[in-house]
Formats: structure tokens, C-alpha cells, sequence
């Protein structure tokens, strides 16, 4: 009778040891993805394109190459207009969804950007293409004619990835409609359905 309350008690020790492993690792992957998000923000702010393509999911590099991109977030900044990453801020994190050799995760967060526009060389109408196109993700768009200002703000979504095989690497891309053709070539239907 005391070998077999013994074998219990060791039973419901096991049990509630794997409870705990189970709820750490969960805690884990949303410490790792706040962290690595709070990193890949800071890249944003500083414009460290290397970083923010360091963590930006590899294969969208196959669609657009890491050079031509870094190329592109470089021209933001010229003699016509100055960026300003203002704000990264995750509201929400989804539960992680653990497919074939991957986690997935949705994260949620508010961005603010200034784009500053120098020169004289911005008329009425290509400040009102500019805000349109700005405005056609959803985007809060002001322009502050007084200081040649367009404060763009939006609540965004990105998607967290990590390889399995990859421990240490939490990788993004955004879920938007501009992007939607490239993720959908790049992540399993399975994780675009789970997250849709």
C-alpha cells in the first residue's frame, strides 16, 4: 500500500513537473519574441537596416532581395523628405502555433512615422497623392502643412516566426495587403488559416 501512494505522489510530482515545463516554454517563446521585437523596433529607430533584415523572415528574400530592399529603406532618407520611426508598440500577442518545423505568432502593435518633407518642391497635389496612398492601409494620416509634416499612424500586424531547428531566432514579416501574395508564397496555408 505504501509503494503504490509512493508511485502516486511520484506520478503527480512528473505530472505537474511536465505542467510546468509546458507553461515555461510558453513563457519563453512570448519573452523571446518581446525581446526580439523590442530589437528589431530600436534597428527601426536607428535605421540599422542590416539588423531589421537580419531579422526579417529570410525567405521574403527571395521575392525581394535583402539589397534592393536595404536599397530602398536607404532612399527614404534624401534631400526631398527625412523618416522617422517614431513608434513600435505591441498591443497583443497571439498564442504560438507550432507547425511541421516552425512556431508562428501574430503580433499586434501600433507604429508612428514622421515623414518630414523638405524643400519647395512638394505642391498640394503630391502631398495629397502621398497621404491617399498612405491612407490606403488604414493608416491615420495627418499632414501638418505648418511644418510640412505627415504623421502616419496604424495599428499593424506582423508575423513572428521561428525555425525549430533555429533556437535562438525569432524572425518577422508583415501581414498586410501590400504584402499578402509574398506571404502567402512563403508561410503554409495551414499557418495563414490559423491566423486569418
Amino acid at each position: 500500500m505504501a509503494t503504490l501512494v509512493a508511485m502516486k505522489k511520484w506520478g503527480l510530482a512528473v505530472f505537474a513537473v511536465v505542467l510546468l515545463s509546458i507553461s515555461l516554454l510558453g513563457q519563453s517563446d512570448e519573452k523571446q519574441i518581446k525581446t526580439a521585437l523590442y530589437e528589431y523596433s530600436l534597428a527601426l529607430k536607428a535605421k540599422d537596416w542590416d539588423k531589421v533584415f537580419e531579422m526579417t523572415y529570410p525567405p521574403l528574400f527571395e521575392y525581394a532581395p535583402r539589397d534592393q530592399m536595404k536599397a530602398a529603406f536607404i532612399q527614404m532618407d534624401n534631400d526631398l523628405m527625412k523618416v522617422t520611426f517614431k513608434e513600435v508598440n505591441p498591443t497583443a500577442l497571439s498564442d504560438i502555433f507550432v507547425f511541421e518545423e516552425s512556431k508562428y505568432a501574430i503580433i499586434s502593435y501600433g507604429m508612428k512615422i514622421k515623414l518630414e518633407l523638405i524643400g519647395t518642391v512638394w505642391t498640394p497635389q503630391m502631398i495629397e497623392i502621398i497621404t491617399d496612398q498612405l491612407k490606403s492601409d488604414g493608416s491615420k494620416v495627418i499632414y501638418q502643412e505648418n511644418e510640412s509634416v505627415i504623421l502616419l499612424e496604424g495599428d499593424k500586424q506582423m508575423f513572428a516566426i521561428k525555425e525549430l531547428n533555429n533556437s535562438d531566432s525569432w524572425t518577422f514579416i508583415e501581414k498586410n495587403e501590400a504584402q499578402e501574395s509574398f506571404v502567402e508564397n512563403l508561410l503554409p496555408e495551414e499557418v495563414l488559416q490559423r491566423f486569418n
